[in-house]
């Protein structure tokens, strides 16, 4: 029974720290190529806060779920991934972005 809720929870690290991965190449991105400024701090450290929390899953996943709806309302204007999807080729990090979307709209958690 211990291994098995080692396991879980080894696979559950790895998913929030490619989640936490692709946040952080998402705020660089939009960063360097929108010169976000400094009123959105606590938006840039987001990855920081969110590492530090990874751990109580329930608060983790509602604070992607934050960021992301910050990210959509405040930097892209845009929840149309099909849309967001023909400007990848100038802003890489969109990317990186529809993945997060695609991986967080199929996980369910429950805590």
């Amino acid at each position: 029974m211990e291994i098995i809720n080692n396991t879980n929870t080894s696979i559950n690290t790895k998913q929030e720290d490619l989640i936490l991965e692709h946040i952080t190449i998402i705020t660089k991105g939009i960063i360097k190529d929108i010169e976000v400024n400094n009123s959105f701090a606590s938006w840039k450290n987001t990855p920081i806060g969110l590492n530090i929390i990874k751990d109580k899953t329930k608060d983790f996943y509602l604070g992607v779920n934050m960021w992301l709806t910050l990210t959509e309302n405040q930097f892209l204007h845009s929840n149309n991934l099909s849309i967001l999807k023909t400007m990848t080729t100038i802003f890489p990090w969109l990317e990186n972005y529809i993945l997060l979307k695609e991986l967080m709209s199929n996980i369910n958690f429950i805590n």
